[in-house]
């Protein structure tokens, strides 16, 4: 016997944003089994409810899923170098 699946819609449209994190933030992530930090340069949201983030760490870019930031931290607000 064989039995078939049928993929059923979500009832209504309601698709929760999650609260992603700003432009500017520093996030360290997971890439590849390496352990990465950087700045989050841009922010999609996607139509699932999830977020996606550019990242520059040292020059490189790049395009991780919300899943991926393992600690985050907000830029400072005062001008000038991070202490």
């Amino acid at each position: 016997y064989r039995i078939a699946h049928t993929c059923q819609a979500k009832k209504g449209d309601d698709v929760e944003q999650q609260q992603a994190f700003p432009v500017g933030t520093f996030v360290e992530f997971v890439e590849k089994k390496r352990v990465h930090i950087g700045k989050i340069t841009s922010v999609e949201h996607k139509s699932t409810g999830g977020a996606r983030y550019d990242v520059d760490s040292g020059g490189k870019h790049y395009g991780i899923a919300d899943k991926a930031v393992s600690f985050a931290m907000p830029c400072p607000n005062t001008p000038g170098q991070a202490l």
